[in-house]
């Protein structure tokens, strides 16, 4: 358990759980229960879904690991990305965001922005 205080009164107290002893599977927020976090894994050890005060995520993946789809619920609104990849490497390329397509492309020379952080095509 991790746990700051002041004084006697608890500002953080968390604990965390593992069913299989590798993967973070539940933290527990002890101070605000809204804030305690519930984690699924694939039988490969990717996460697949994810429950917590941001809502609920999915997640799905390739044969070789890649993130293919996030699905977010957050109250009555859901959110779905399509992650887009070559044939040819695993460098993400663009994400599809409910029907909006951004480009993730290297930076230019002298542009200051890292590769395969998005940016919108022109």
């Amino acid at each position: 358990m991790l746990g700051v205080y002041d004084g006697p009164t608890a500002i953080v107290s968390r604990a965390h759980g593992r069913v299989d002893n590798l993967n973070v599977t539940n933290i527990w927020d002890n101070v605000s229960t809204s804030n305690t976090v519930n984690l699924w894994y694939h039988a490969s050890n990717r996460l697949q879904n994810a429950d917590g005060p941001w809502g609920a995520r999915t997640y799905y993946y390739d044969g070789v690991g890649n993130r293919t789809h996030e699905i977010a619920t957050v109250g009555a609104s859901t959110t779905t990305d399509v992650y887009g990849y070559p044939g040819t490497s695993n460098r993400l390329t663009n994400v599809v965001r409910n029907g909006t397509t951004t480009s993730c492309l290297p930076a230019a020379a002298g542009r200051g922005r890292s590769p395969g952080v998005a940016a919108v095509a022109a």
